[in-house]
This record gives C-alpha cells, sequence and structure tokens, in this order.
C-alpha cells in the first residue's frame, strides 16, 4: 500500500505541476487531488519539496540502473533530457518557481552519469587521464543545461529537441576527436 501511495502522491503532484507554479502547489491541494489525509501525505514525506525529489531521485536511478552503450551525441542529450521533454509545463513550472535549482540539480546529475558514460565510450582504446575527461563532463553537461535553460527562459518558445538536435549535430564526433588529441600529448 505504501509503495501504492508514494505513486499515487507523486502522479498527482505532476498533475498539478502541469498546470500551475511549484510555488502555489500546497499540501492541502495535494491531498485532496490524492483523497488521502494529511497524515497519510505526512506519513511518506516531510513537504512538496521532498515529493519533487523524490521524483527526481527515482528518475536518476532509472537512468543510472540502465546501463547501456550509446551510439551518437544526439542519442545521449536526447536521452538526459527526455524527462524534461515528456513533463515540458511542469519543467517551466518549476524553473519559474523559487526552486528551479531543483530541476538543475537533477538534470547535472543526469547528464554527468550519461555523457560521462558516452565520454568513456569514446575513449576506448586510447590512454586518456581521468581529469580530462572529467573536464569534457562538465563541458558538454553545462552546454546541454544551457540550451534547456535558454528554451525555459523563453517561456517554451520553440522547441527544445530542434536546438538539443541541432547541437548533437554540430558537435557530434568532437569528443572521440578531442579524446585523440588528449592521447597523442
Amino acid at each position: 500500500m505504501t509503495d501504492f501511495t508514494k505513486r499515487e502522491i507523486k502522479t498527482r503532484f505532476m498533475e498539478l505541476l502541469s498546470e500551475k507554479n511549484l510555488d502555489k502547489i500546497t499540501v492541502k491541494e495535494l491531498v485532496d487531488a490524492c483523497g488521502i489525509s494529511r497524515n497519510t501525505f505526512y506519513y511518506h514525506y516531510h513537504d512538496i519539496f521532498e515529493v519533487m525529489e523524490d521524483i527526481f531521485k527515482c528518475e536518476i536511478m532509472r537512468k543510472v540502473e540502465a546501463e547501456q552503450r550509446y551510439g551518437s551525441l544526439k542519442e545521449v542529450f536526447l536521452l538526459a533530457t527526455k524527462f524534461a521533454q515528456d513533463n515540458r509545463k511542469a519543467m517551466l513550472h518549476i524553473h519559474q518557481s523559487t526552486k528551479r535549482e531543483f530541476f538543475e540539480d537533477y538534470l547535472i546529475r543526469v547528464s554527468d552519469k550519461i555523457i560521462k558514460e558516452y565520454i568513456y565510450q569514446q575513449a576506448e582504446g586510447l590512454e586518456v587521464d581521468e581529469s580530462d575527461i572529467n573536464l569534457l563532463s562538465v563541458f558538454y553537461k553545462h552546454g546541454l543545461l544551457g540550451i534547456l535553460k535558454e528554451w525555459l527562459d523563453s517561456g517554451l518558445q520553440g522547441g527544445e529537441g530542434e536546438l538539443i538536435e541541432r547541437m548533437a549535430f554540430i558537435l557530434e564526433g568532437n569528443i572521440r576527436n578531442s579524446l585523440i588529441k588528449i592521447s597523442l600529448k
């Protein structure tokens, strides 16, 4: 029953978040939407922000547990941003709230895992220092985050999918070339 209740709270929270800014969602509104008591809510979560943290933590764990090989930078970027793309309005409402750092932290952690794994795959057969892999990972994850933030700042004008695909097209091959350059020095 506990898992069902937590899933219901998270589902209803995402529905509310698709309708309004994070700062406007109350525990009362959420428990009413779930059909549960406040005590039941507080048994599972301390506040609204803990619900959001749990949602992001579950998404991060899904990405971390899904070990896979990536065929292209485009695939990496689209996978890292899939949750944001699937929940556009909710992400905009988080971005416009006083707690926007939750979403940014989520994106950085997911991007770090996925992009770093792709860089390791691109480094196969090359002698590359870990610090250089970390540096490339930082560069690419913040570039991806920057594009998403620009899109959210614009109020969802245009499509982030097209921006991400274009960025991936422009940058495709650069990671491997950078790693080759590093290994030759």
